[in-house]
């Protein structure tokens, strides 16, 4: 499955497209939680009359690197590569009308030509412009984590199926269920550090907006008290506009990522 923006392969797991940033429609069912293979298993132990599992265990993991400048660069280019991705769509369909109009015979070839090849300059640009983003990971630390969630929940729930297969006896099953839990307890306690820092991130870039939307109205003041030129606020104007627009670009992302 590709997104339908930028053209790029999507899984099916994805709420949001990791390389621009468009939100996807969820169709997959969802899987289970830890809670709930907890308590699945500790159901299913007490039947057996074994041990059940005690609350409070935690698997020590080494703490993980957040890097805020890595996560604003990745989360900060999404925005950037849809409107690129969405302004090229908008040009090579022009450009595939030109080319109807000219086959159809509605216009001539000589007059459509300029046109044409003025359209594919501009596709050229936006292309070269893409290219910057090319060092940039299309996936954060976060949303690996996340797949590797996903896919322990997935594994899961295909031993609930086969479960019923009386190939294997339910000792076997018991124990490659807790198996997936110690796994799904270590991936959901390097989620919580994290999420930890991407809440306290949040904060801070909520911070920066205001901020900047503060500095927007004292430059308006200026202006209106004529203490800077009318050429210099629109100019000034404008990279405050382009910068909270990317903030608030940053904060919805950070947010999705949270509540995913």
């Amino acid at each position: 499955m590709n997104c339908k923006v930028c053209g790029n392969e999507i899984k099916d797991n994805w709420k949001y497209c990791r390389y621009c940033g468009t939100k996807l429609k969820d169709t997959k069912p969802s899987s289970p939680k830890l809670d709930e293979i907890k308590s699945e298993i500790r159901e299913e132990m007490r039947n057996a009359e074994e041990p059940h599992i005690e609350e409070g265990t935690k698997v020590e993991t080494e703490q993980q690197v957040f890097d805020k400048e890595l996560y604003y660069r990745v989360l900060a280019s999404r925005s950037k590569r849809r409107q690129l991705a969405e302004k090229k769509s908008e040009l090579l369909e022009e450009v595939e009308s030109w080319l109807e109009q000219v086959k159809s015979g509605i216009v001539k070839t000589d007059y459509a030509k300029p046109r044409i090849e003025e359209l594919k300059k501009e596709v050229k640009k936006i292309i070269e412009e893409e290219k910057q983003y090319n060092s940039l990971p299309e996936e954060l630390p976060i949303e690996v984590l996340l797949d590797q969630i996903e896919e322990a929940r997935e594994k899961f729930n295909k031993l609930r199926e086969i479960k019923k297969s009386s190939n294997i006896s339910k000792e076997t099953i018991r124990e490659a269920k807790q198996q997936y839990l110690e796994n799904l307890e270590l991936l959901e306690g390097q989620r919580a550090t994290v999420n930890g820092y991407l809440r306290k991130w949040l904060d801070e870039l909520k911070e920066e907006i205001n901020k900047k939307r503060r500095e927007r109205e004292n430059l308006y003041l200026k202006k209106e008290l004529e203490e800077i030129t009318e050429e210099e606020y629109k100019k000034r104007n404008n990279d405050l506009v382009e910068k909270i627009a990317e903030l608030d670009h940053v904060i919805k992302s950070v947010q999705m990522l949270l509540a995913a």
